[in-house]
């Protein structure tokens, strides 16, 4: 297997022993890295300059973009709606060591928080921030950041309420998001709504509801935040998909609603759940991390084995077929084993870092989402960056 010094064939994506692939995300067409020294890598789709760039031309492998001052801190791309024929738009964001928050690409709907809707080629700035942000979610056209005391900031698209700000009014520069009596330490931007939890454990949730993803027991759109009370105060990490959400309980079992037309909820049928239900405990266990892309999810395992569910056409399950699964299954034991550290779900393909540092992904490779140029999509995963010594 090569070692990172084998790097040097991939060019400019060598730098040196020890610099290592640390987080995976993956986007509607595209994916991104970042490295132990906050360096950012993207590949993929570019045609609304969602890998940063500086242009609009497609990257079918890993490359670095150098547009930083600063060194990344955490990345950001929205998973889209897993449809390739949908245009959604896509854009990207990162916040850096300094706390700053940087955002470029498609820009219609103000996403990009720069007080207009004009595109940009590079990061850019997010306007009338705060100095301290902690961490963002961006979902199909808005976005979101949290400050280190707590405190929420949304704008962008929000024709179903999903800023929270009580009405469904655009915003193109970051408006403060009224939480009445709570704060914020998680959040996650679905494909039109949004959800955060608060420290205590409690899960808040607003915008698109047609399928129930509020987990509220209703399919009535909100355009404030509301309380998930059927998750009362045990909600750990959660997350939310172009149409479906799923949250980890303190006790390491997953409750997932909303859209099940794919068989996305894991529950083992195609109906729709308004609220949360558990998956089978015995077919999942015990799990750190849910990862929800456009008409999939996966988890992630104590034990280091991923396992994924849901829609399956373009083979983002990893199974080596393009059959869609009602219960999770695990992805490649014989390639993946229980040794996968980080992963992460997109519109219509998935990524994972193993221990080793060696980066793999799987599913749709229209555009050049997977950092392989040999296929149009692939079933099992392929590896994208070999073991990092």
């Amino acid at each position: 297997m090569a070692a990172c010094s084998d790097w040097s064939s991939l060019g400019k994506n060598y730098e040196g022993p020890g610099i290592c692939p640390v987080y995976v995300v993956a986007g509607d067409g595209s994916t991104c890295i970042r490295k132990t020294n906050g360096s950012l890598y993207c590949w993929g789709d570019n045609r609304f300059a969602e890998l940063g760039t500086g242009d609009t031309v497609k990257r079918p492998i890993p490359e670095r973009v150098n547009t930083f001052a600063e060194a990344v801190s955490k990345i950001y791309l929205p998973s889209g709606e897993g449809d390739i024929t949908t245009d959604v738009g896509v854009f990207g964001c990162a916040i850096l060591t300094d706390s700053s928050l940087w955002c470029w690409g498609d820009n219609r709907f103000g996403q990009l928080g720069l007080g207009s809707t004009e595109p940009q080629l590079l990061p850019t700035a997010v306007l009338d921030l705060p100095s301290n942000i902690a961490k963002a979610a961006i979902g199909s056209g808005h976005s979101c950041a949290e400050t280190v005391s707590g405190d929420l900031y949304c704008w962008g698209r929000n024709q179903t309420g999903q800023l929270g700000l009580g009405n469904m009014d655009a915003q193109m520069r970051p408006v403060q998001v009224p939480l009445h009596g709570f704060t914020v330490d998680k959040l996650s931007a679905g494909g039109g709504y949004s959800c955060v939890r608060a420290p205590e454990g409690t899960l808040w949730c607003w915008g698109a509801n047609q399928y129930g993803q509020l987990g509220l027991g209703d399919t009535t759109l909100r355009t404030q935040p509301i309380q998930v009370s059927a998750l009362g105060t045990n909600v750990g990490r959660f997350s939310t998909g172009a149409t479906h959400s799923c949250a980890i309980t303190q006790d390491g079992t997953v409750w997932c609603w909303g859209d099940n037309r794919y068989g996305q909820l894991g529950v083992g049928d195609l109906q729709q759940r308004s609220t949360p239900t558990q998956i089978d405990p015995t077919s999942l266990g015990s799990v750190t991390q849910v990862l929800l892309g456009g008409r999939h999810s996966c988890a992630l395992k104590e034990n280091g084995s991923l396992w994924c569910w849901g829609e399956n056409r373009f083979g983002q399950l990893g199974t080596g077929d393009v059959d869609s699964r009602l219960t999770p299954v695990q992805v490649a034991p014989l390639i993946l084993g229980s040794d996968v550290t980080v992963a992460y779900a997109g519109g219509a393909h998935t990524c994972a870092i193993k221990s080793d540092g060696s980066v793999y992904c799987w599913g749709n490779n229209q555009y050049g989402q997977l950092g392989v140029v040999s296929v149009r999509v692939s079933t099992e995963p392929l590896r994208v960056l070999p073991p990092c010594e």
